[in-house]
């Protein structure tokens, strides 16, 4: 039998990949429903729970490879392929072509692209048996199936709701989802607010603190940690707050209570606000509006198959669930530390598009694998940006590393060319290995700080010790950079502290 068109292409793409059933990888919980057969012909009907990246991102893939299969995408709302990530920058009025330019694709060219779109449909069941989705039409409430041969659940996650009385109350926001955004939108316009009050010091409430302060809005963050940003050091925690601070927000710590909140109260005499926000500490909060960013739980409620006990879809390195034929991915699954190798619960939106583009591709015969995340994230606050990748101190620790950390501080680039800008960095590696195992950087906006921080997620994934690194041939001019690049000044300071000294 001659090779089909899709595997002739496909190898042309990816030609170090392995293909069909040779060489491939079993999963101890999820046998193999099919051996791939990259020479099959058949098209196939792939059907994609969820609106947004990992559906968009596999249904659009899906029709480059194999411009013969029907793709279906079914969409709760109406905002297909939106992205989310940028609801904090549209509130503070930096996305001039309005909540549309939000889309990375629009409905005519996601359908130009020959894939249909259910829009307004909530999936409510998955018929593992029959290979059939419950929709229901939220327009008429009326409820049909729809068959598929292959199943993607991208359904994403949803806002934590704390379980403390008046999180219901008029006033009271969540902000996950563009018709929260809306809803956030139309209140700041007709509501007026004067003051606010954030619960949760994470990333998305964080920006949203900057979006509120550049409307003239009083800002309050409420977190129930001894600092905010968990991910970070406190020792840099403590700096963010100092850039909140300056900016006149007002930061209230929880001490490392359950919940950051106890209650939130109407203002009977409405004196100066709207609403009483009571912390675990017994502080008191006013604010005329409330948006609580306490974390994401994975919508996986219609998935009958293995989940963990937060809900998360359980899948392997091909996103492939226990149920055969349905694949699934992002802030849906747990996904795995590429580090410690251990599972994650990491609904971040660059896994989201790697899950998306990978379950694509195992479902037009390749065989792919997700290397799994090293949690890079980066954050822009007002002149500064934050951003990390790997392991802390902290975390390396608990995951048995022989870690050593040292923090340093690091010129942009060569001072005689003002203005220059001072990095913080904490550099982390493993004394008895010398690979790299993270790094945290706080600096200014003009500094290429996320950019420097990826050298050191690749230096990480690719096994890099610190000897190697300050061996990197790094890109250098006086206006740009230092003759050691920042982080790798900071990976030899490591050297001196850790290396040196002890020999």
């Amino acid at each position: 039998m001659s090779e089909s068109f899709c595997s002739c292409l496909a190898k042309k793409i990816y030609p170090s990949l392995r293909w069909g059933s040779e060489g491939t990888k079993s999963h101890k919980y999820l046998p193999r429903s099919t051996t791939i057969d990259s020479e099959s012909d058949i098209p196939l009907k792939v059907v994609l729970l969820g609106g947004g990246i990992v559906s968009m991102v596999a249904a659009l893939r899906i029709k480059e490879l194999r411009p013969d299969y029907e793709v279906s995408v079914v969409v709760k709302d109406s905002f297909p392929s939106f992205s989310t990530g940028g609801i904090p920058f549209y509130l503070a009025g930096n996305v001039p072509g309005g909540h549309t330019s939000l889309a990375h694709h629009t409905k005519d060219e996601i359908l130009a692209r020959g894939v249909k779109l259910y829009l307004e449909t909530t999936a409510l069941s998955v018929n593992k048996e029959d290979k059939t989705v419950l929709l229901k039409d939220n327009t008429d409430s009326a409820e049909f199936e729809l068959p598929f041969d292959k199943l993607v659940i991208g359904t994403g996650s949803r806002p934590v709701k704390p379980k403390v009385p008046g999180v219901d109350l008029p006033n009271v926001f969540f902000l996950k989802t563009i018709s929260d955004m809306c809803s956030v939108e139309e209140h700041l316009k007709t509501g007026n607010p004067k003051s606010a009050v954030i619960v949760g010091g994470g990333y998305v409430g964080l920006e949203v603190s900057e979006a509120l302060v550049a409307k003239g809005i009083q800002t309050a963050v409420v977190e129930k940690n001894s600092h905010i940003l968990k991910t970070f050091d406190e020792q840099l925690g403590l700096i963010v707050q100092d850039k909140l601070e300056a900016h006149g927000v007002q930061v209230v710590h929880g001490k490392g209570a359950k919940s950051p909140v106890v209650s939130i109260e109407p203002n009977c005499q409405h004196e100066e606000s709207k609403l009483l926000v009571k912390t675990a500490q017994g502080a008191i909060v006013q604010g005329d509006m409330v948006l609580v960013s306490v974390g994401a739980t994975p919508n996986s409620d219609m998935f009958p198959g293995e989940k963990t006990s937060n809900g998360a879809i359980v899948v392997n390195k091909r996103c492939e669930t226990s149920i055969p034929d349905v694949y699934a991915g992002g802030d849906v699954v747990q996904t795995h530390h590429f580090v410690t190798g251990k599972p994650v619960y990491f609904p971040n939106g660059t896994v989201a598009h790697k899950h998306g583009r990978i379950i694509a591709e195992n479902i037009c015969g390749m065989h792919v694998e997700y290397v799994g995340t090293i949690l890079t994230q980066t954050m822009k606050l007002f002149d500064m940006v934050v951003t990390r990748t790997g392991l802390s101190q902290a975390e390396a620790l608990a995951e048995g590393f022989d870690a050593a950390t040292v923090q340093v501080k690091e010129n942009d680039h060569n001072h005689y060319i003002p203005p220059y800008c001072m990095l913080e960095i904490r550099f982390t590696a493993e004394k008895t290995t010398g690979k790299i195992l993270g790094i945290q950087v706080l600096g200014d906006c003009k500094a290429e700080v996320s950019k420097r921080v990826d050298i050191v997620a690749v230096a990480i994934m690719r096994g890099v010790t610190v000897d190697e690194f300050i061996q990197m041939d790094l890109s250098y001019t006086p206006p740009l950079s230092t003759p050691w690049d920042p982080v790798v000044s900071a990976a030899q300071a490591w050297q001196r502290q850790f290396v040196e000294l002890v020999n």
